[in-house]
């Protein structure tokens, strides 16, 4: 394990070999991380990162998600995103709540966005402070495994589609709760629900945006919430 203490880490050379932990005691800091397919594929790909102090303090993830496990057939891996952690093919990057802005660009030719089987993170939150941009202006697919929430002062963008599933797992309780407060620049932008009882919230819309809500009772309001 390597322990760095910076107050500008930028990584744009190959990963190290084993894993990486850096600690900072304050200020405002920023953590440039550039990751190709051989980074994300080595065994060990591990970063960590416990920031002490400091406003704003952020990580720059630039990342492939290519998987060219068949060449003749490429495909992408999926982007694992929790509330402090990200993962992608063996890459793990843990960071805790003094890192308060996330800015993660995938140069794949698609992005699927979801949260890791057994986490235990059934919400798929794109959190304040979160931007994720697809560089190569393809579609970005957001799979929450139950609830969707993008909270207000994150970001989504692409010049392609942003397209929305809930309640992919089926989990209890029936139903998602389905919210977006920040903006999604995109194309065109399609949220799903489900068959059952769903609750929509959309409080801002910057691109033409499609809602079917399935059966059930549902509500769906538009609107920025009252303060």
């Amino acid at each position: 394990m390597t322990r760095v203490t910076a107050r500008l880490l930028r990584l744009a050379c190959a990963l190290p070999l084993y894993a990486l932990n850096i600690v900072d005691a304050g200020g405002h800091d920023t953590y440039d991380f550039t990751l190709g397919q051989d980074d994300l594929a080595q065994s060990v790909a591990r970063i960590d990162i416990v920031d002490n102090g400091g406003n704003p303090d952020k990580i720059n993830l630039d990342v492939d998600s290519t998987d060219l496990t068949d060449p003749a057939l490429p495909t992408h891996f999926n982007i694992y995103l929790h509330p402090q952690e990200v993962l992608l093919n063996h890459l793990d990057l843990t960071f805790n709540d003094g890192v308060e802005q996330l800015h993660l660009t995938d140069h794949a030719a698609a992005t699927t966005i979801t949260t890791k089987s057994g986490s235990g993170f059934d919400t798929l939150l794109i959190k304040t402070g979160v931007t994720i941009t697809q560089a190569s202006g393809g579609d970005i697919v957001l799979n929450a495994r139950g609830d969707f929430t993008q909270q207000a002062g994150s970001l989504i963008e692409t010049t392609g589609n942003v397209v929305i599933n809930s309640d992919v797992d089926d989990v209890d309780p029936p139903g998602a709760v389905i919210t977006l407060l920040g903006p999604i620049n995109a194309n065109q932008v399609t949220v799903y629900g489900t068959g059952d009882n769903d609750t929509v919230l959309v409080g801002r819309v910057t691109s033409k945006t499609d809602v079917y809500a399935g059966g059930g009772d549902d509500i769906i309001t538009v609107g920025t919430p009252a303060r």
